[in-house]
């Protein structure tokens, strides 16, 4: 990979992998316009720890409750006179995330026909214009909700979760379906948002494993590595900034204003695949 190939996929996944602009959509699209940015075992592994960093750095302090509070309720330390027998609630939104990611690990097994997908430029670019209007419906007409981690269900992070599962079709976006169908199951904004980026934690470091066993097989090219750092770097601390936008926009029901950038790249991507396909 060339210097400005590892430095544009950094800041293409820094605005697009948080924020509902379909970061596989994007990648796929200028993959089949000819521009060679597919990263290989090493630079995957560096920008798979660079968003664990983005979301650390911007949820920082409920992933330290979570950790703390989940190993000292299982261990037997935690201490809650008040919570009368129920799970603290850092723990119940960790237990959530781990039900939200069941639908991913099913749907696991047909991940090799989704990724074949992205070689289908027009499907790419109509899965964008209908993540687009899947954001605009949510966001516009989904009623303003007050469930939270105490009053989510598990059926709710199971319906998260699988739309957070089907964003890996190429096109769509993870984090943008969860937090559409959290709205729509009654969420409160802010916790649709926190959740639906908490979500990508456990797939990042998934990411991180695999990308070391692609280190073993060889084909890594280290010379490389200072674009990839520099790469990376912007990837962290734009994608620390879009994780902020995406709940700024979200609370301020602004986040629909990012469905008309989505119609018109997938309609212009479209048209121009039709003249260069």
């Amino acid at each position: 990979m060339s210097a400005l190939a590892a430095i544009l996929l950094g800041l293409l996944r820094g605005v697009t992998f948080f924020l509902p602009l379909s970061y596989s959509g994007h990648t796929a699209v200028l993959e089949g316009f000819g521009l060679n940015i597919e990263p290989d075992a090493l630079y995957s592994l560096i920008l798979s720890i660079g968003g664990i960093v983005s979301v650390a750095l911007v949820y920082g302090g409920p992933l330290r409750r979570m950790a703390g509070d989940t190993v000292a309720f299982f261990s037997g330390r935690y201490d809650n006179p008040l919570g009368e027998g129920r799970l603290p609630t850092a723990v119940r939104t960790a237990l959530f995330l781990l039900v939200a990611l069941l639908p991913s690990l099913i749907l696991s097994f047909f991940r090799k026909h989704a990724v074949t997908l992205s070689d289908k430029v027009w499907f790419v670019c109509f899965a964008m214009m209908v993540l687009g209007v899947l954001i605009f419906t949510a966001d516009k007409l989904a009623p303003d909700g007050e469930k939270r981690d105490r009053t989510a269900t598990v059926f709710d992070a199971l319906l998260v979760g699988l739309g957070f599962a089907l964003g890996a079709i190429p096109g769509l976006s993870p984090v943008a379906l969860a937090a559409a169908i959290g709205l729509t199951r009654g969420f409160h904004r802010e916790y649709a948002a926190r959740f639906s980026v908490l979500l990508t934690i456990i797939p990042l470091a998934v990411s991180c494993v695999t990308s070391l066993f692609g280190l073993f097989r060889g084909g890594v090219s280290w010379g490389s590595l200072p674009w990839y750092l520099i790469g990376c770097i912007l990837s962290v601390l734009i994608g620390a900034l879009s994780i902020g936008l995406f709940h700024r926009l979200l609370m301020r029901k602004a986040l629909h204003r990012l469905s008309f950038y989505l119609w018109v790249f997938g309609a212009v991507a479209l048209v121009i695949s039709f003249f260069i396909g």
